[in-house]
């Protein structure tokens, strides 16, 4: 029972950690994108 409690937290944590890391490469692009129009403003 503890070892399938202990499976499900780090399924969660693994997803929040994609869910994090896909926002991080999500604001990037904004931020080049962002860049990218001001240098060609």
């Amino acid at each position: 029972m503890a070892s399938l409690f202990k499976t499900r937290i780090e399924a969660q944590r693994s997803l929040f950690d994609t869910l994090k890391s896909f926002t991080i490469a999500c604001e990037f692009t904004q931020l080049s994108a962002i860049k990218r129009q001001l240098s060609f403003g």
